[in-house]
């Protein structure tokens, strides 16, 4: 038979009377002789939480116990708070562990200062200076500094302080599975076997510690993705490969079209009926514009900063701008003639047009639907012989 034969197991008046009588059943189905100890706070606690109701006395009590644990006569026996002749209150005959489950915050302290108002106290003192096994459950929360300082001070003498703080990783069904975890903790401590206990401590991880994880968004995939917000991305991506405003006002060279929203300007100027994208713009419309917007004006928001750059004349953005090449104005008779003048909605100037203009004529007549370059006459250089 492994562990101590002989055991002390008291209960005080903190919340957890459970523990106690699940570990008092434990010891008697291992056949431990149990040395039962109560406070009258851990006896109107007990009350309270559960459905057992002790009797006063010790020997009814003892005998309430035994039936109540089907326990064989003599293995438990039931002392007074007051009962000083009792074998736990001397180091010649207390049994060679104790157990304080639960443990109240006052007891705790009352054995780390070395009280002995009662029998509960006196018997841990006994463990503490026979150098005995002592295990004390607290159950108390929030621990204040001088819960921790009892603590620490006990510990350091050799006490195990074992809270009552069940684990959750073995899936526990009912209460009592939760109970179980935390005697079962103390058995192993007590170095006893736990057969009783149906939960116990697992040594292998559960199903729900192995088991991959799934996402938040339902049945798979990325976590929070749903079909529609797949579909969303597929169209925009579609948008993007096949040409969107956005990335064709990118590869226009046009001076004086717009930077700022371009691309979200181009679709919403052919969804009101635009006749000329390519004058204004330098690029032609999507073929749907309506699709196209929401693409195009997400990309122009990503691309405002730099937008704002080219339109202010700031850093790079503005050096490239201006070294993109000016477009060609092509005079009356098919010569290309740079830097003339803006070209009108139509590339080519009509025959006599032009000449209209030199000799004087209306300025209309050599204009399109936003007007044609006038022809400017060119300067003779110095020392040249004008003629008549």
């Amino acid at each position: 038979m492994s562990g101590p034969e002989r055991i002390t197991l008291a209960m005080t008046g903190a919340s957890g009377a459970q523990y106690g009588l699940r570990l008092l059943d434990c010891l008697v189905q291992e056949e431990r002789e149990v040395h039962f100890l109560i406070s009258k706070a851990a006896q109107l606690v007990m009350a309270t939480e559960t459905d057992v109701s002790l009797p006063g006395k010790p020997q009814a009590m003892q005998a309430f116990l035994s039936e109540y644990t089907g326990a064989a006569p003599g293995q438990i026996r039931v002392y007074g708070k007051e009962d000083w002749m009792a074998p736990v209150a001397s180091g010649s005959g207390a049994p060679t562990a104790m157990v304080v489950v639960p443990c109240s915050t006052g007891t705790l302290s009352a054995i780390a200062t070395g009280a002995c108002n009662n029998l509960i106290e006196r018997a841990a003192d006994v463990a503490l200076k026979e150098r005995r096994q002592l295990i004390l459950v607290p159950r108390e929360t929030p621990l204040s500094s001088i819960h921790l300082e009892n603590m620490l001070k006990l510990s350091n003498l050799g006490v195990t302080i074992l809270p009552a703080a069940p684990g959750f990783y073995h899936q526990p069904q009912t209460l009592d599975d939760l109970i179980d975890f935390v005697v079962a903790r103390i058995l192993n401590c007590l170095d006893i076997p736990r057969t009783c206990c149906r939960a116990g401590v697992s040594t292998t991880r559960s199903a729900a510690m192995t088991e991959p994880r799934r996402p938040a968004g339902g049945r798979g995939g990325s976590p929070g993705a749903n079909p529609s917000c797949r579909v969303v991305g597929l169209v925009l991506l579609a948008l993007l490969g096949s040409g969107c405003a956005s990335v064709r006002t990118l590869d226009a060279a046009k001076p004086g079209a717009p930077v700022i929203y371009a691309g979200t300007r181009l679709d919403w100027y052919a969804l009101n009926g635009g006749c000329c994208p390519l004058e204004r713009f330098g690029a032609e419309a999507p073929r749907h514009a309506a699709l196209d917007l929401p693409a195009s004006a997400l990309l122009d928001t990503l691309l405002l900063p730099f937008a704002l750059a080219v339109e202010l004349g700031w850093g790079w953005a503005s050096a490239a701008a201006t070294e993109r090449p000016s477009p060609t104005s092509v005079s009356a008779s098919g010569s290309s003639d740079t830097g003339r003048g803006r070209t009108g909605c139509s590339p080519s100037v009509p025959a006599g047009a032009g000449r209209a203009g030199a000799a004087g004529g209306p300025a209309s007549a050599g204009r399109g639907c936003a007007g044609t370059a006038r022809r400017r006459r060119r300067r003779p250089p110095p020392g040249a012989r004008i003629r008549p």
